[in-house]
């Protein structure tokens, strides 16, 4: 397969700006869309998934730009959950480099 994926990587604050220790980030489309692997022309669904946050907070994990994204304008609605029990929503528009995750 030859989809396209930028990696995101870096150290999860919380929204209080103190680093994070450990959990996940469930990671879902805004709405259903596909993606077209350019080297069989085969129009992918895409599906939510899950990142690890280490126990140091760092994140690093391939995902697809959302101006690769049929239909235009989604965005992705990531939930963070820490393993001290801490909850929060954010919403990104992953760019077509690669990326920080303090920038999204």
């Amino acid at each position: 397969m030859a989809i396209n994926t930028v990696t995101i990587a870096g150290t999860v604050n919380a929204p209080n700006a103190v680093g994070v220790e450990g959990g996940t980030i469930t990671i879902t489309l805004s709405e259903p869309g596909s993606v077209t692997d350019v080297a069989t022309e085969v129009v992918v669904g895409t599906h939510p998934f899950e990142a690890v946050i280490t126990t140091v907070g760092g994140v690093n994990f391939e995902i697809i730009p959302n101006g690769d994204i049929t239909p235009a304008g989604t965005t992705y609605r990531a939930e963070y959950r820490l393993a001290n029990g801490q909850r929060w929503a954010k919403t990104w528009t992953v760019p077509g480099v690669n990326t920080d995750i303090g920038d999204l």
